[in-house]
């Protein structure tokens, strides 16, 4: 059991479960959608008061959680991650969304981006559950969260493109992505918000002279901003 603020017990099974009894059938009309209309209807949802009650209280989690970037951001971010040649979205580009929280970032690259498949990674299981929920009401495909600590859930061998909001993210957690990046040969493109120098504290092997740069990146609702790298590993 975890407290919540206001003082009262909840089970954490107890908000997936709540989570995931919500009708699973796509919403009227979902399928004559643009992928544009669907991401606002997304969005819309995402911002909902019955969503972020959800959100809510998934924070009753031992774990840190760091907010969400607006969608203006996210598209700064998706379109430099898929600027150069080699990471422009194709058939066989799989962006894997670690941290994914309740899903703006995945459903971005999804709908706005074209990718035709993406997963999310949410320690939280709440968010993965709101996430997949929202994914299935507004019938979205080549979409999907799963539960758990990306070091169980493990890097999918067929990932190209990593999207990691790392703030918060512990040491220990950034070290053994750069393992796992170093031997997934794979992978063209990584986004995260821990700087070139911190990743080359932590052992991961990039083209240093690649490294961009994004700033000003706001996020919804504490107009905070904050800056995210986009990596990319070394000439193979």
């Amino acid at each position: 059991m975890v407290r919540r603020s206001h003082g009262s017990d909840v089970s954490r099974d107890a908000v997936v479960a709540v989570v995931e009894a919500l009708p699973r059938e796509p919403l009227e009309g979902a399928d004559e959608w643009t992928p544009e209309e669907a991401l606002k209807r997304v969005n819309a949802m995402l911002d909902s008061s019955r969503i972020q009650g959800y959100q809510l209280l998934s924070r009753d989690y031992d774990v840190g959680t760091a907010g969400e970037y607006r969608l203006s951001a996210l598209a700064t971010i998706l379109a430099g991650m898929t600027q150069a040649p080699e990471c422009a979205v194709g058939p066989d580009a799989l962006l894997l969304d670690i941290g994914s929280g309740i899903g703006r970032p995945s459903f971005t690259a999804r709908l706005k981006f074209g990718f035709p498949r993406v997963i999310g990674v949410e320690i939280v299981a709440p968010q993965a559950a709101i996430a997949q929920w929202v994914a299935d009401r507004h019938g979205v495909d080549g979409i999907e969260f799963r539960a758990g600590d990306v070091k169980t859930v493990g890097i999918p061998p067929a990932a190209t493109h990593v999207y990691a909001f790392s703030q918060g993210f512990p040491a220990a957690l950034v070290a053994w992505l750069a393992t796992q990046l170093n031997a997934h040969t794979g992978w063209r493109v990584l986004a995260t918000c821990h700087t070139p120098k911190q990743w080359d504290e932590a052992g991961l092997l990039f083209d240093d002279d690649r490294t961009i740069t994004l700033t000003g990146l706001s996020m919804v609702g504490s107009g905070c901003r904050y800056a995210m790298y986009v990596l990319y590993p070394p000439p193979r």
